[in-house]
């Protein structure tokens, strides 16, 4: 039997959950449906009830992921190219 939840978010947490919702083609609540799935252990992965996901879906879904942590807060910048790394290492 379904059952309805009902979230109290802050404004800027739908929006950042709605922006991931958006890069991998899916409405908020499918996307937090899908998340509740994954993290019960249910489908796999992929929502009871609904086809398997295209190789684009996926590949949407995996860099939405890989990027999640890239965000960063305004102001911040971060230098990783080869020459700071290895800065006043004789290279």
């Amino acid at each position: 039997m379904p059952v309805t939840v009902t979230l109290n978010l802050p404004p800027e947490t739908v929006r950042l959950l709605q922006e991931k919702a958006a890069l991998v083609g899916q409405t908020l609540e499918g996307y937090l449906q899908g998340l509740a799935e994954r993290e019960a252990g249910i489908g796999n992965g992929t929502a009871l009830g609904r086809e398997p996901l295209t190789a684009e879906q996926w590949f949407a879904q995996w860099r939405a992921w890989a990027n999640a942590d890239r965000h960063l807060s305004a102001g911040i910048v971060l230098d990783v190219s080869r020459e700071s790394i290895y800065a006043g290492r004789g290279e």
